[in-house]
C-alpha cells in the first residue's frame, strides 16, 4: 500500500500550457522530492494538465489557481 500526500498550491493561474511557469511557483524542495519527470498529459474534457515523476504527480487545470501535487 502506498502512502501518498495530497497538496494544493496557489499559483497565477495559465491559459495555455506552460508546464515550466506552474512547477517554477511550486516550492523548491516540493520540486526536489518529485524527482524527474516521466510522462504528461492533458485530458481534453476537464482542461486538465497532468504531470508524472518518478515520485509524485502535479496536475493543474487552465484559468485555474490551484496545483495540485502528491507526493509518494
Amino acid at each position: 500500500m502506498f502512502n501518498t500526500t495530497k497538496i494544493s498550491y496557489p499559483i497565477k493561474p495559465v491559459a495555455s500550457l506552460n508546464d515550466d511557469a506552474v512547477v517554477d511557483q511550486l516550492p523548491i524542495n516540493i520540486v526536489q522530492q518529485l524527482g524527474p519527470l516521466e510522462e504528461s498529459g492533458f485530458h481534453l474534457g476537464l482542461h486538465r494538465r497532468d504531470l508524472f515523476y518518478r515520485h509524485g504527480l502535479v496536475q493543474y487545470t487552465l484559468g485555474q489557481s490551484k496545483a495540485h501535487v502528491e507526493l509518494d
